[in-house]
């Protein structure tokens, strides 16, 4: 009977034991890095979706689309230059596995950021006399 008692705690704790060492994969690295990439492309998604109604809101208007196609290769540019003063080296080995994880991180908060100055654009707020003038 005592044999039958360690072998049933040996079991259940080898079975603890597999259990915990064991993780969701948004838990892994590789995980949290699809995790990241997957909110970079909801993000860009709502940014060209902004983009697009900015640009149909001023139909006809090829100054103005021109601006802001201007100002969003601008942008791009600005975007993809913090990413390199960031993480500066050449060789990206260096930075680990978690590189790709932070990259994505940094860019969707960029993004966002745009998304919001889009969305003042398309949806200013009434009576801000220094809100944007887009054409409509």
């Amino acid at each position: 009977m005592k044999r039958l008692s360690l072998l049933l705690v040996a079991l259940s704790l080898a079975g603890w034991t597999k259990a915990s060492h064991s993780k969701p994969s948004e838990q892994t690295q590789s995980g949290l890095n699809a995790t990241a990439g997957n909110e970079l492309k909801t993000a860009e998604a709502e940014m060209t979706l902004l983009l697009n109604r900015l640009i149909t809101r001023a139909a006809g208007k090829t100054d103005a689309i021109a601006k802001l196609t201007k100002a969003q290769t601008a942008w791009k540019t600005y975007r993809d230059s913090q990413i390199e003063a960031m993480w500066p080296f050449p060789e990206r080995g260096q930075y680990g596995s978690v590189y790709p994880m932070c990259v994505g991180n940094e860019l969707t908060k960029l993004t966002k950021a745009r998304v919001v100055e889009l969305r003042r654009m398309l949806n200013p707020v009434e009576g801000d006399v220094c809100a944007s003038q887009w054409p409509e």
